[in-house]
C-alpha cells in the first residue's frame, strides 16, 4: 500500500478515536435556592423527588433514614436555600442521600463539585460518594464553621472529580439542621454513537491490513 493510502487510514482511525473522546456531556448544577419554582403553588417543606430531573437524561432522588423520603428544605442566609438532614444519629446511620442516575444505558455521571454550608458553630461531617451498587469511591471527614462565633456562616467547597458508569450516591451526615448541601455540579456523558466506533474500527483494520501487505 502506498504511503499516502496508509496515511489516510491513520487519519480515518484518528478521527474515530477523537470523535469518541469528544462526545459532549450535559453539565448541570443542582441548587436549592428557588423553592417556589420546585413546589409550584403548593407549599413544601421537603424536597420534591422530581427536583433536578431531566427527562430521558438523569433522575435524582433524595432519602433520609427515619423519615423515609422526606428531606427538609432549609432557608439559609448564605445562598438562599440548601438541603439539610432531618435527623442525625451518633452512630452515623442517618444523614441524607442524593442519588444521581443516568437514564441512558452506558452513560456515565461525573461529580465535579458541591458546597457544604453551615449557618453557625463548628461541625464535623462525614462525606461519602459511592456507585449505585454501594462501592465506595470517595470518603472524607470534614470540619466546617467556627467555635468562636456561633453565628458565623461558612461555605466549604469539595471537588471529588469522580466519574462512574450509570450513576452515583452522595451521602453526608453531621451537623443536624445547621449543615446542608448546595451547588452540586455534575455532568452526564452520553454513550458514543455506534458510527463512531465503526469509524475507529474501520481505520484500525485498514492500518492492520496495510501493515500485513508491507511485510508480504
Amino acid at each position: 500500500m502506498k504511503l499516502s493510502q496508509l496515511f489516510c487510514c491513520a487519519v480515518f482511525a484518528a478521527m474515530g478515536a477523537s470523535a469518541s473522546a469528544a462526545v459532549p456531556g450535559h453539565a448541570y448544577t443542582l441548587d436549592f435556592n428557588d423553592r417556589s419554582t420546585a413546589c409550584g403553588a403548593q407549599p413544601c417543606d421537603g424536597i420534591p423527588q422530581t427536583y433536578g430531573d431531566v427527562a430521558g437524561v438523569v433522575d435524582l432522588s433524595y432519602t433520609a433514614p427515619w423519615t423515609g423520603n422526606y428531606v427538609p428544605w432549609s432557608t439559609s442566609p448564605i445562598s438562599g436555600g440548601f438541603l439539610a438532614p432531618s435527623f442525625v444519629h451518633s452512630s452515623g446511620a442517618s444523614g441524607v442521600s442524593i442519588y444521581i442516575e443516568a437514564l441512558r444505558p452506558g452513560a456515565s455521571v461525573t461529580l465535579h463539585h458541591f458546597d457544604m454550608l453551615t449557618t453557625g458553630g463548628r461541625h464535623s461531617l462525614d462525606l461519602i460518594v459511592s456507585d449505585l451498587q454501594g462501592k465506595l469511591l470517595y470518603s472524607r471527614r470534614a470540619y466546617i464553621g467556627s467555635y468562636d462565633d456561633p453565628t458565623f456562616s461558612t461555605i466549604e467547597g469539595f471537588d471529588p472529580e469522580i466519574t462512574v458508569l450509570g450513576g452515583l450516591r452522595l451521602w453526608w451526615s453531621g451537623g443536624g439542621m445547621s449543615v446542608g448541601i448546595d451547588n452540586i455540579a455534575f455532568e452526564v456523558s452520553p454513550v458514543p454513537e455506534p458510527s463512531t466506533y465503526l469509524m475507529l474500527m474501520a481505520g484500525l483494520l485498514a492500518i492492520g491490513a496495510a501493515a500485513r501487505r508491507r511485510k508480504a
